[in-house]
């Protein structure tokens, strides 16, 4: 069924930013030393990747508040051009992945990462 049939029915119920509030709450309140978190936060590296799209928006998020990590600071490793697309114009640094069900994406993909790499085995932990 298309989105737009599916909306039209009543069938989808868009989440305000009110749900994002009450999970970045849950979030915060598992943070258990935000003093160390707050020494560490210019030198603290982060590889992340949003496994099928959940906290591409939040993760950056609870960075920041635990210590002013921007996006930029951290890597998203992603192989899906549309998760991919929503990591870069978040401003991470971007490892692309190829991957051989998205492997007509891989133009595109390459255009838009900082590191593209043949699978995840090359992947670099210390360059990423």
């Amino acid at each position: 069924m298309a989105y737009d049939d599916a909306a039209a029915q009543g069938l989808i119920q868009v989440m305000g930013r009110e749900t994002d509030d009450r999970f970045m709450a849950h979030v915060m309140a598992m943070v258990n030393d935000r003093e160390s978190m707050a020494k560490v936060a210019d030198t603290f590296k982060v590889v992340y990747t949003p496994f099928h799209g959940c906290g591409w928006k939040l993760v950056p998020e609870a960075l920041h508040r635990l210590g002013g990590t921007e996006p930029a600071g951290c890597a998203v490793c992603e192989d899906a051009l549309y998760a991919a697309q929503t990591a870069h114009d978040a401003g991470f640094y971007l490892v692309g992945i190829q991957d051989t069900t998205s492997a007509a994406d891989a133009p595109a993909l390459r255009r838009i990462c900082d590191q593209f790499l043949p699978d995840w085995t090359a992947l670099d932990w210390a360059q990423a």
